[in-house]
């Protein structure tokens, strides 16, 4: 069974749109001019205030790529100098107390986040590691001078899995800077 289609193209209705035009005073200079709708008003508007810069929010890729860089600062893929300017002080002092240890090549794979007040971002994600699935915390605040920086970052295990390497339930990794 063979359809056919069949295009046509239709003429459009012709449609000017309303001119509106402001009385145009023209200077007789002597020489052939351009129609330039030019008028004189002794009278300038004030220069407007220039608006403060937006404060830029964390974009959720930007979020994403953060995170990630964070993860394996702290799971020993990354030199964690690389994440010094997105970390608090305390945050960094305690990543870098942190032992290297060889394991399993931690893949963040989803990220959602919240704003809960305008100068606070909290973001949570999914973390694979090999067959292991765990969740990642993490809080973002605003520093005037510094910028967003990571105030919080975890790695929280399944309580089953917590309880057999005998860390207790809550977060692994890096706690509060």
């Amino acid at each position: 069974m063979s359809t056919t289609y069949r295009a046509a193209l239709r003429p459009l209705q012709p449609y000017e749109p309303p001119m509106r035009r402001a009385p145009v005073r023209y200077v007789d200079t002597g020489q052939l001019a351009l129609d330039l709708h030019i008028t004189f008003d002794k009278r300038r508007p004030a220069p407007a205030q220039p608006a403060p810069p937006p404060t830029p929010v964390l974009e959720r890729r930007r979020l994403h790529d953060t995170l990630t860089a964070i993860l394996e600062a702290s799971t020993g893929y990354r030199q964690a100098t690389h994440v010094r300017s997105l970390l608090t002080k305390d945050l960094y002092r305690d990543l870098m107390s942190r032992p290297r240890t060889a394991s399993p090549r931690y893949t963040l794979k989803s990220v959602h986040a919240c704003q809960p007040t305008i100068d606070a971002i909290e973001a949570c994600g999914r973390v694979q590691a090999g067959s292991r699935t765990l969740a990642l915390v993490a809080r973002f605040e605003e520093h005037a001078e510094e910028g967003w920086r990571c105030t919080l970052f975890g790695l929280l295990e399944p309580l089953a899995m917590s309880r057999t390497r005998g860390r207790g339930p809550g977060p692994a990794g890096l706690k509060r800077g």
